[in-house]
């Protein structure tokens, strides 16, 4: 499991690198499964910290998207 969501985690960094709206989604779910699975092995603060995190990257993707959308003159 930790290799699996480390190897989410450098894709992506990857694609957040390159400025892809779609890294946002990945770190959203990749803390999704981050947070229990701290909790579940005891590491509360870590856990609560990822859940910073997954606030962090939903406010992320939020701010991109607008960013992206055309603007209508």
């Amino acid at each position: 499991m930790d290799a699996a969501l480390t190897s989410t985690s450098f894709v992506a960094q990857w694609l957040m690198t390159r400025k892809i709206l779609e890294n946002w989604l990945i770190w959203i779910a990749a803390d999704i499964v981050y947070v229990p699975m701290f909790y579940y092995k005891g590491l509360c603060l870590t856990s609560g910290l990822y859940a910073i995190y997954l606030v962090l990257a939903f406010m992320g993707w939020v701010h991109w998207r607008r960013k992206a959308r055309p603007v209508l003159a």
